[in-house]
């Protein structure tokens, strides 16, 4: 869906549709391609890889999970100082499928984790017939809510190529301007994950494994001396 024209493209802060008040509907599906019994196998891995012992665990549910998906283009300005001088410098961005969580499922850090390792070359078209044996949750966060998380992420890798490039040139960085940055486009997908819920030392945590690739991300309890400090800060 493309949204070039909308009054907020020149934006930094929000990307508004004039369609965003009805559901949006998936446009793209990665299938499941990773059983139960894998799923079930890769979270025992990550425990024994953690030295977690005596962890009870909830049922593991496979589920499809929306995220969005969004172009990034425009370009962003920033000024440093060359020898004493103020120089301007545009910068042509073009980011393609930068996904983001449509659902408040997981916690953001550990859903944008999870995020990293689906290859999206294997998404098809939505078709209903995907969802016959799996539960679909539908998004929570809108496209507006989500494009600034995108906008953020692609913000950051920007930094981070700026950072590598600036200490070859001994610049140093005035100020960033992004409102050039513009969303071009946009799309719902549905991803296959496994979740579940661990209990360790009294407290929960969340396990997901990626149903395209079987990797595992998941909230890793805070033990030892870092859990020591933990407290002492608190009180």
């Amino acid at each position: 869906m493309c949204i070039r024209d909308s009054s907020y493209c020149g934006s930094s802060h929000v990307v508004e549709l004039r369609d965003t008040r009805r559901l949006v509907p998936p446009e793209g599906v990665i299938p499941f391609a990773v059983p139960l019994g894998v799923a079930r196998q890769a979270m025992r891995t990550w425990f024994r890889r953690k030295k977690l012992k005596g962890v009870k665990m909830t049922p593991i549910r496979g589920m499809y999970w929306p995220a969005w998906t969004f172009d990034l283009g425009g370009e962003i300005r920033w000024w440093v100082s060359v020898e004493g001088e103020r120089k301007q410098i545009a910068h042509q961005i073009y980011e393609d499928d930068i996904l983001v969580p449509a659902s408040r499922k997981l916690p953001e850090d550990l859903a944008l984790g999870t995020l990293l390792h689906y290859r999206l070359s294997a998404i098809v078209p939505y078709d209903e017939g995907y969802l016959a044996d799996w539960p679909a949750e539908v998004y929570e966060i809108s496209v507006s809510d989500a494009s600034l998380v995108a906008r953020r992420i692609a913000l950051n890798k920007f930094r981070q190529d700026m950072q590598r490039h600036l200490e070859r040139m001994s610049h140093n960085v005035l100020s960033l301007d992004t409102s050039e940055m513009i969303v071009e486009s946009f799309k719902l997908v549905l991803l296959p994950l496994w979740v579940a819920h661990y209990r360790y030392n009294e407290t929960d945590y969340i396990i997901a494994v990626n149903g395209q690739t079987e990797k595992v991300q998941a909230q890793e309890p805070v033990r030892g001396l870092r859990r020591l400090l933990g407290s002492l800060w608190e009180t």
